[in-house]
């Protein structure tokens, strides 16, 4: 469990989209990844004074049958959250991108 105000930034509410902002079109598919999500397990956890990093396991719904080993590297300014890095393997995604036919502008899911 994280200390005291220092929750996942994944229960932080997101700054709305504007200008010097990004548009929303980053969350695309959050909504189908979250409805197969079964668990967040947190493995380790880091706070320094401009940065957080986060490393955890996603467990998914057992027909897709993926456990996502997950780092998030956060950067801070004043408090709110500058960047973020996500490093995960996108090996065992293929097959179910490859699956789920081309993307909303057309193009095949990249392999």
């Amino acid at each position: 469990m994280p200390a005291p105000g220092r929750e996942p930034a994944t229960h932080r509410a997101a700054p709305d989209s504007g200008p010097g902002r990004p548009a929303a079109g980053h969350l695309d598919g959050l909504d189908g990844l979250l409805s197969i999500v079964t668990g967040v397990e947190l493995i380790s956890e880091a706070y320094g004074a401009t940065e957080a990093t986060l490393v955890y396991d996603l467990h998914t719904a057992p027909a897709v049958g993926i456990t996502q080993h997950t780092a998030e590297h956060f950067r801070l300014h004043e408090g709110r959250i500058t960047s973020i890095a996500l490093i995960f393997d996108s090996a065992p995604w293929q097959a179910i991108m490859s699956a789920a036919g081309p993307t909303h502008d057309g193009a095949a899911p990249a392999a």
